[in-house]
């Protein structure tokens, strides 16, 4: 026998959606789900930073996708952020990104490139002393903590490939932040 037999009594939310307000929820959720996974993905635009207001819940949700790396306009820089530890007695060592495995790694590996292209900006200085503090403990030898972190930004202008393939660009680096051990 297929379907609902006559004396069986569907569940609580099959029956609420086959009312006129379940329907008319569902397909409430459907267009908002809609617009929230749509609008974010669209072209910047005078326009769309009128409405942007519309879609910020999905963007703190997570559903934007940041569609700026591919043409006509990608990334014109390589950026990194890298830490120098100085111990007390006055070895250094360079702390970078994690390097993770290419399967799972992979997905990690992207989160950590987000950490790093957002900590370097001014913007997020509240964030550079609890970065360099983490970072202080990473690089501990044993419970040896080192007595300051210096975060750097370096980047490179990316330039169109010459004719051999060769590209020679200038590496920059600044140092944006240094933390140093508070002993007591």
């Amino acid at each position: 026998m297929s379907g609902l037999d006559a004396t069986e009594r569907p569940d609580a939310h099959t029956a609420l959606v086959r009312t006129r307000v379940g329907k008319a929820v569902v397909a409430v959720l459907v267009i908002v789900m809609s617009v929230w996974i749509v609008g974010p993905n669209i072209p910047a635009s005078p326009v769309r930073d009128k409405v942007d207001v519309v879609w910020s819940p999905a963007v703190n949700a997570g559903f934007e996708q940041n569609w700026s790396v591919f043409s006509p306009n990608p990334r014109a820089q390589a950026l990194e952020v890298v830490a120098v530890a100085e111990f007390g007695d006055g070895t250094t060592t360079e702390w970078t990104l994690p390097e993770l495995g290419q399967t799972i790694g992979a997905y990690r590996s992207y989160r950590w490139r987000k950490w790093q292209e957002r900590i370097r900006l001014d913007s997020n200085a509240r964030y550079w002393d609890s970065s360099a503090a983490w970072i202080a403990r990473d690089v501990a030898r044993g419970d040896e903590l080192p007595v300051s972190v210096r975060l750097i930004r370096r980047w490179r202008d990316i330039k169109p490939l010459t004719a051999n393939g060769i590209v020679d660009t200038k590496v920059n680096e600044f140092e944006f932040h240094v933390w140093g051990r508070v002993d007591g």
